[in-house]
């Protein structure tokens, strides 16, 4: 009686572990919804915009991007704009399996806008086309 006892325990106890294991995901597993995924990128990237960062800015631009626009194009196009981008935020984002579309409101400064007037402070809403490739999202530009 003893032994079927302990064989019993021990049954129970395999169970239990089979089943705590294959509940268990290492942290390098977590699965992301395609609205998560695409925001977390989005909120990097306009990070790096605000931060004039724009190397980071075209590592997160599409391939199709950057098959016809080189990083060197890309870096004097955006230090060349007038207007800078000092903050923002994620609105919405609508997604699908391969295409998102995110709102942002960005905060922006424009410097000499007006004789008289050295910089000009103001927000829009922005909407930004995101694309998945090779199970990574990626920004397409306009």
């Amino acid at each position: 009686m003893n032994l079927v006892k302990w064989v019993a325990i021990i049954i129970l106890m395999a169970a239990v572990i089979l089943a705590a294991s294959t509940a268990y995901k290492p942290a390098n597993e977590v699965t992301l919804s395609n609205v998560e995924a695409v925001e977390i990128r989005s909120r990097d990237w306009l990070l790096a915009m605000i931060e004039s960062d724009w190397e980071a800015t075209y590592e997160f631009t599409s391939p199709g991007y950057k098959s016809g626009v080189r990083l060197l194009d890309h870096m004097l196009k955006m230090a060349a704009r007038r207007v800078s981008w000092v903050g923002g935020e994620i609105l919405s984002s609508e997604c699908d399996d391969s295409v998102c579309k995110v709102n942002m409101r960005i905060v922006y400064k424009v410097f000499s806008p007006m004789r008289g007037l050295r910089e000009f402070e103001s927000f829009e809403t922005v909407t930004n086309n995101w694309v998945k490739a090779d199970n990574q999202w990626w920004l397409v530009p306009k």
